[in-house]
């Protein structure tokens, strides 16, 4: 009885973990990448939730709690928790909004104040909505305040519109904008907000920003580097400006496109006069406010290459990240050059290695550096070709003999003193060059291996 108990237990835990790592939610690729998610870092679900939900009308993907491997990325503590809730248009596929709530001590505002010529971070996010004047209502009712009226706009081929800039919880900054005349073609239907269709970043060096984005990610430019200058005043605005101002929108502009018709983009300005505070080293994890945002891409791995050739900041190299509702995926992140925006690219579909791929990778036995997945043990592991093996941490003294076999698509290994000989059997997943990342087949993460040839362990 009690071995079925044990039997029963350990099928539940593996058909978790294989629930974990398959997608839920499928992601196209098959028309350029695209935005998938704005990450915003907020300090009470509870108070900005009901934005997305009541007033826009959006739909939650997926709820609960963040996988620890998420919090390795950001580079925190394995064991902070994280609440987190996915929220979109239930008729798009990606703009979505995910909210988290991040149990760390120490979390700032990014960017307090929300002010346009504060350079850092992502300055905010554009949503079209059905009627604005209805929405600044529902709005208000939440906390969300505006530092100008409505602002009307018109642009070529008779593109006509309102917005309104909006602050809401944790200083977060938001366009919303109504389309007046042009019907929007292409775009998925939305019942009062549609997805977020771009964000805009300013930067202190906007043609180091737009070189990184177009030639190092390699994202398309939306006519690159260009100057912006109006010698009259500025009139009603969206800045907060004083209406006679004069020359303080002068500005550089630059713009990537994610998608062929121009719904999604990424936007960085940099302002010629106006000046102001520099929230650059603020633009981390776990800090309040839009965090990071999410790209998935075709091959992580190529891009990494491009990243690293480039001496990109890359507070995170690649690994394999267990991101709901899009199961497992192997993600880097890097800092966006001039603002130090957090940007997490990822490539769905993470396997792990298959049975042909490690007899093939094992055939002459391995050595490894060992990090444990929590950073708080290190050591080094060795794979005898004749299937005996040696395990030596750096802290406690254990200094173990055992033996180390392949079943199926998991290396399983026993030491004699260690767990009692019992057996245990992980799943490796390739990262670059010589590295591996582990996790047990019951879905618990393990740890980063660093390959070498096959040697002796003093």
């Amino acid at each position: 009885m009690i071995k079925q108990i044990v039997f029963a237990a350990a099928l539940i835990a593996t058909t978790a973990a294989t629930a974990q790592d398959k997608s839920a939610f499928s992601i196209d690729l098959s028309q350029g990448n695209h935005i998938q998610e704005f990450v915003i870092s907020v300090s009470d679900m509870k108070r900005t939730l009901p934005t997305f939900i009541d007033v826009m009308k959006w739909k939650i993907f997926d709820q609960g709690k963040a996988d620890a491997s998420v919090t390795r990325l950001w580079g925190l503590d394995t064991e902070t928790l994280v609440d987190q809730v996915l929220v979109g248009n239930a008729e798009s596929k990606y703009g979505f909004i995910r909210l988290v709530e991040i149990k760390a001590d120490k979390k700032e505002l990014i960017r307090p104040g929300g002010r346009w010529w504060d350079t850092g971070g992502m300055l905010n996010f554009n949503v079209f909505v059905r009627d604005l004047d209805s929405a600044e209502v529902a709005l208000r009712k939440y906390g969300w305040t505006a530092n100008n009226l409505p602002a009307t706009y018109e642009r070529a081929n008779n593109v006509r519109g309102k917005t309104m800039m909006m602050l809401g919880p944790d200083d977060v900054m938001m366009s919303f904008q109504q389309r007046i005349s042009r019907p929007m073609t292409g775009w998925p239907e939305f019942e009062v907000a549609s997805h977020i269709e771009v964000g805009y970043q300013i930067v202190t060096d906007i043609k180091a920003w737009n070189d990184f984005y177009t030639n190092v990610l390699g994202f398309g430019s939306l006519g690159g580097v260009r100057e912006v200058k109006d010698d009259k005043p500025v009139g009603p605005n969206v800045y907060g400006l004083p209406h006679n101002a004069v020359g303080f929108t002068d500005s550089w502009q630059a713009n990537v496109k994610f998608r062929d018709n121009h719904e999604e983009s990424l936007g960085a300005r940099q302002f010629s006069n106006a000046t102001g505070y520099d929230f650059t080293n603020r633009a981390n994890p776990p800090n309040l406010g839009i965090m990071t945002v999410r790209v998935p891409v075709k091959d992580v791995k190529a891009v990494r290459e491009r990243i690293v050739a480039a001496k990109g900041d890359m507070p995170s190299d690649m690994q394999v990240v267990r991101l709901a509702p899009y199961g497992a995926v192997k993600a880097l992140a890097v800092r966006s050059p001039g603002s130090g925006m957090w940007l997490e690219l990822f490539q769905p579909g993470a396997e792990p290695m298959s049975e042909a791929e490690l007899k093939d990778f094992t055939a002459q036995g391995r050595y490894a550096t060992w990090t444990r997945f929590n950073n708080k043990l290190t050591g080094n592991v060795l794979w005898r070709k004749d299937g005996t093996a040696r395990v030596k941490w750096d802290e406690g003294g254990l200094d173990e003999e055992g033996t180390w076999t392949i079943k199926g698509n998991a290396v399983c290994t026993a030491w004699k003193r260690l767990r009692s000989n019992r057996e245990l059997c992980v799943h490796h997943y390739r990262l670059a060059g010589d590295t591996t990342q582990s996790f047990t087949v019951d879905g618990r993460t393990d740890g980063i291996y660093t390959w070498k040839a096959a040697g002796v362990l003093n």
